[in-house]
Formats: structure tokens, C-alpha cells, sequence
């Protein structure tokens, strides 16, 4: 969920705000005169993003990833016990 608030407004909440973002998930976008100037939000959010930023930024990787999406739909999958060898 995200929410758009004035930089003043956060300045004075910021506290409130960043307790939010990490327990509720919230997204706060700060503006200042009706324009975005930046965002609040969980540092896990944002551990997040920049994972999937390094993973779609990353061409190789993201090739294998799309090769095992398409093996995943297309099958033949192998049980955990044919790759390891041992039951989960």
C-alpha cells in the first residue's frame, strides 16, 4: 500500500512512519509542492527491489532464470529424491 505525504509531515512522523513500513508493509511517497522527492519504505523493501534489480540488470543470470521457468512449465521435473537421493 502506498501513501502520499508532504516532507513536513513525514519530517514530523518520520519515526511513526518508519515503524509502519517495517510492520505494515506501508510505502510512504514524500512530495514537496505536489512533486515526488523521495519514499519511505522497509529496509527489507528495499533489500528487495535491489535484489531484483541486480537480477534483471544481470542478462546470464536472468537467461537461466527464464531457461528454468520455461523447463519448470514444460516439464520433465525430477523429485528431490531422484537429485539427491534422499527423501525431504
Amino acid at each position: 500500500m502506498e501513501t502520499i505525504i508532504s516532507i513536513t509531515h513525514a519530517k514530523n512522523t518520520l519515526l511513526k512512519l518508519v515503524r509502519r513500513a517495517k510492520e505494515d508493509g506501508e510505502v510512504f511517497t514524500l512530495v514537496r509542492r505536489g512533486e515526488p522527492e523521495g519514499v519511505v519504505m522497509s529496509y527489507e523493501e528495499y533489500e528487495s527491489m535491489k535484489e531484483t534489480l541486480d537480477i534483471l540488470s544481470d542478462r546470464r543470470l536472468l537467461k537461466k532464470v527464464r531457461k528454468g521457468l520455461k523447463e519448470v512449465r514444460g516439464g520433465p521435473l525430477l523429485s528431490h529424491k531422484e537429485v539427491f537421493g534422499e527423501e525431504i
